[in-house]
């Protein structure tokens, strides 16, 4: 507000002094100069408020590192920055546990609280026994129907019944034409054994050695148990179809 006034009292007294157009001149040139200032003034203001701006956000920087200063002195930390690495076999709580107030504590535990977890226990294992036998009952039961209607459809397919005696590791073949009887009667099957090798070879049975010649003859040539049984069938078949 001084410069203003001084600069007004020197523009009236350009305009007493000097002729009209020398006194526009200068009054340009004054009004110039006084824009400049105000624009060096507000300028300043600026720059005023900014530094104290600044000035404030440092002193709460600084007190927000004192404060994180002491806190870590305390031993405090923050767990979303900082990772604590905690002992497994603790001291402090290896000292807790073999304290022997505590082990006299625990060793003086309700007996009835003892008995009833027991209790409990026992009972869940009963519960997964029972239903493991179940299951095992289930998969008994339809691995016993698979198999039996495996052995129809061979029974079927190749006209024998195959038994496997897992004892003896040989098979029990009973021809679909052979006469009726009883399935523990040796008279109408026929024995295979697997020996070590991995072939597989005939036993000899009763009913072997009342085959045709013919027939055994075809296990000689053939060396062939397929082509064996084929005859053993065909001619079982014919002995049946057409009876002496």
């Amino acid at each position: 507000m001084a410069i203003e006034g001084d600069v007004m009292d020197q523009v009236r007294a350009v305009l007493n002094a000097s002729s009209n157009d020398h006194a526009l001149q200068v009054l340009v040139s004054v009004l110039a100069e006084v824009r400049s200032l105000r624009l060096c003034r507000d300028e300043l203001s600026e720059i005023q408020e900014r530094a104290a701006r600044q000035a404030d956000q440092l002193e709460r920087a600084l007190d927000t590192i004192a404060t994180l200063e002491a806190r870590v002195a305390r031993g405090e930390t923050n767990p979303s920055t900082t990772k604590v690495l905690r002992l497994k076999r603790n001291p402090m709580s290896t000292s807790s546990s073999s304290d022997p107030s505590t082990a006299e504590s625990e060793a003086q535990t309700d007996p009835d609280q003892r008995d009833v977890r027991l209790t409990l226990e026992i009972n869940e294992l009963r519960a997964e026994v029972d239903a493991w036998k179940k299951r095992r009952n289930t998969l008994m039961q339809v691995y016993a129907r698979e198999t039996e209607l495996f052995r129809d459809d061979l029974l079927q397919m190749l006209g024998y019944r195959i038994e496997y005696l897992a004892h003896q590791r040989e098979y029990r073949l009973r021809s679909m034409f052979a006469e009726p009887g009883s399935d523990d009667d040796d008279d109408n099957v026929l024995l295979f054994r697997r020996a070590r090798d991995g072939s597989i070879q005939v036993i000899e049975t009763r009913f072997i050695t009342e085959l045709p010649a013919s027939t055994l003859d075809s296990l000689h040539t053939s060396s062939s148990i397929p082509v064996f049984l084929a005859h053993v069938t065909l001619a079982m078949w014919r002995q049946r179809s057409c009876p002496s």
